[in-house]
């Protein structure tokens, strides 16, 4: 199985807004999990053609869509109150750790890095603008 944890800023926005409101922090935190899903999940199937058509991705880009077994085994995994893993693999997608990090034989295509980079500043933003509304709300 792959799976990215997110960023220490992201970790600390989310515990003060846990700290104000521990119910906004956990829906924050879900959604910033299911967003990450989706960006994984279009980022293996846009442009991607499967079955006779199939063109393999290059190096460094993510894998293109075939089978959708990949796709297919990406899953968000709630394990705390606000920690959320985002995995992929399955029996059928036993290559998702291959493709991510590479192996000697083949050079990696990463789908989940790229994915949670792109996604952190976003979550950073979400929950600094959550917190000053809750605060606004309190005052």
């Amino acid at each position: 199985m792959v799976k990215v944890v997110g960023g220490d800023r992201v970790s600390r926005k989310l515990q003060a807004v846990a700290r104000k409101s521990p119910k906004l922090a956990g829906q924050i935190a879900f959604v910033a999990a299911d967003e990450l899903k989706a960006d994984v999940i279009r980022s293996i199937t846009e442009g991607s053609v499967s079955g006779a058509g199939h063109i393999p991705s290059k190096p460094g880009e993510p894998p293109n869509n075939d089978t959708g077994a990949l796709k297919n085994s990406i899953q968000v995994v709630k394990k705390g109150r606000l920690t959320y893993e985002v995995t992929a693999g399955s029996p059928s997608a036993n290559y998702a750790l291959a493709l991510e990090e590479g192996t000697r034989r083949m050079k990696k295509r990463p789908y989940m890095e790229p994915a949670a980079k792109r996604l952190g500043n976003r979550v950073e933003k979400l929950a600094d603008k959550a917190l000053k509304k809750f605060l606004r709300r309190t005052k």
